[in-house]
């Protein structure tokens, strides 16, 4: 159970409060995001032929292999894998400033044909131009901006009617680019999960058909159990922006924001914040203490404890002088204070804290080394 797991944030703040995002507390989704395939073997996918166009240039020149569409390849996840609904697959090529993506388009006569790009660009990156032919075989290139363009999927519309039959060159840095698990135009599959192995890593094939490149490389993004998440350490728990489930950023007030801002300073190092030395504890680096002395390390949490309240109540007055504050996020009182040992590395620290409103709350932390 997470410290904020009472509260109840559908009742309205005071009018006099002051309010701070939520980032302590937060459940984490245990999601790998931009997981690499070093394995991935795109060499199985691809067949000797001869390129037609319209092509596209992968940095600065065209590939003569094509991909075997119904060929396909096996890869892994890193991280054991748990099937919530979010595993997504996406593919990436390697493109710099100094040899960007370049596509080429002719312009229909239909003002409004949607031209994709191969992948969607990244922001800022893309420059046109068109090619103005002096004769039959030669040409010069001047900047164009007679289109539209979906930065997010990476979509093309051209605007004026009077540059139709002209060919225009783009250039851009690719993004990744989501693949579809069935691919849109034959209903064939792009990729499937086809089981996983021993260790609980996900077995996906995946077809030629999913890649526009002989040069792509495979992005994953997937839910792991949470022993095996890399982002909350397998705790449970982020200090990160919480989102509600309108999608709005969580805000804390009266008590809750008592409680985050007592927790934030309790969990904080003693020392590394730059702008205030005496800021936080080392409650932290006593974690590694609950191996011999219970006793002393007891004292040593609460005698901490006693100096960070302290030290709230000095910043809340100054803060009331300048702003709104709450009776219900000012500390009146600690209650009582108790620390349980529950391995030789980790420390549960359990406070029944009261506000100035008169509201009590136990709330507990987890403390680790």
């Amino acid at each position: 159970m997470g410290i904020l797991d009472n509260i109840n944030f559908l009742t309205p703040p005071s009018p006099e409060t002051s309010t701070d995002f939520r980032f302590l507390d937060t459940p984490c989704d245990h999601l790998i995001r931009n997981e690499a395939v070093p394995s991935f073997d795109i060499d199985a996918l691809v067949q000797p032929a001869i390129y037609s166009e319209p092509f596209v240039v992968y940095n600065n020149f065209s590939y003569s292999d094509q991909i075997n569409p119904d060929a396909s390849t096996i890869i892994k996840t890193k991280y054991p894998y748990v099937n919530t609904g979010s595993l997504v697959l996406y593919q990436i090529i390697d493109s710099t400033t100094s040899s960007p993506v370049e596509e080429t388009f002719v312009v229909s006569e239909v003002i409004g044909t949607v031209y994709p790009m191969a992948f969607p660009p990244r922001t800022n990156s893309v420059s046109a131009k068109q090619k103005i032919f002096v004769n039959s075989t030669d040409y010069r290139l001047i900047d164009f901006t007679n289109y539209v363009l979906s930065q997010l999927y990476g979509k093309i519309q051209f605007t004026n009617a009077d540059d139709a039959g002209t060919e225009i060159i783009f250039s851009y840095l690719a993004d990744k680019k989501q693949i579809n698990p069935v691919n849109l135009s034959t209903n064939l599959v792009n990729y499937e999960v086809l089981g996983s192995d021993q260790d609980g890593f996900a077995i996906i094939r995946i077809y030629g058909r999913a890649l526009t490149s002989t040069k792509s490389k495979i992005i994953l993004r997937y839910g792991t159990d949470q022993r095996s998440c890399t982002k909350c350490a397998g705790s449970g728990i982020l200090n990160d922006i919480f989102f509600d489930y309108n999608g709005k950023i969580q805000e804390v007030y009266d008590f809750s924001k008592m409680i985050q801002d007592f927790f934030k300073r309790l969990l904080t190092i003693k020392g590394s914040n730059p702008f205030d030395p005496n800021e936080g504890t080392a409650v932290t680096a006593y974690a590694g203490m609950a191996k011999t002395d219970g006793f002393v390390l007891s004292d040593l949490i609460k005698s901490d404890i006693v100096n960070l309240i302290y030290s709230i109540r000095d910043k809340q007055n100054l803060q009331g002088n300048l702003q709104g504050i709450s009776l219900a996020e000012q500390i009146a009182q600690v209650n009582d204070i108790a620390v349980r040992v529950t391995s030789p590395t980790d420390i549960n620290v359990i406070i029944e804290v009261v506000s100035k409103s008169g509201r009590i709350q136990q709330i507990t932390a987890k403390v680790g080394s």
